[in-house]
C-alpha cells in the first residue's frame, strides 16, 4: 500500500491539520482557512484506490460517508461538492495551480507549488 500525502498549495503556511479539521474540510463543512480565504477541495473518484485509502487511513471514514455528506450539502442548497479530478497527476497539477487548495496523493511530489502537511 502506498503512503498517502495530504497536499496543499504552497501559500498555506501550517505544517499540519488535526484529523477533525481534515474531516471537516473534505466533508465540505469547513469552507474557509483561518485567514478567511476560500478552501478549494480536490478529490479523486470514489472508486479510485488512492481515494479509498485516503478516506480510510487519513480521515478514518469510508468513501460512501463522504459522498453522503457532499450529497446532503448539494441537495439542500447550502453547499457544494468538492472538485473531482480523474487522476493523481491531475490532482497535483490542480492543487499546484490553485491558491487555497487541498488534496491528496500517493505519488511523490515534485512540484515547488505544493507542500505536504501531516494529519495529527
Amino acid at each position: 500500500a502506498e503512503a498517502q500525502h495530504l497536499i496543499v498549495h504552497i501559500d498555506y503556511q501550517e505544517d499540519s491539520l488535526s484529523r477533525n479539521t481534515a474531516r471537516a474540510i473534505f466533508s465540505m463543512r469547513l469552507q474557509r482557512w483561518e485567514d478567511g480565504s476560500a478552501i478549494k477541495v480536490f478529490v479523486l473518484p470514489d472508486s479510485h484506490p488512492a481515494h479509498q485509502m485516503f478516506t480510510r487511513e487519513i480521515l478514518a471514514l469510508f468513501p460512501h460517508q463522504l459522498r453522503r455528506s457532499w450529497d446532503r450539502y448539494v441537495y439542500s442548497g447550502i453547499g457544494t461538492a468538492p472538485i473531482e479530478v480523474e487522476s493523481e497527476e491531475e490532482m497535483i497539477d490542480r492543487v499546484a495551480a490553485t491558491p487555497g487548495s487541498i488534496g491528496y496523493t500517493s505519488l511523490e511530489i515534485l512540484n515547488e507549488n505544493i507542500r505536504t502537511i501531516s494529519v495529527q
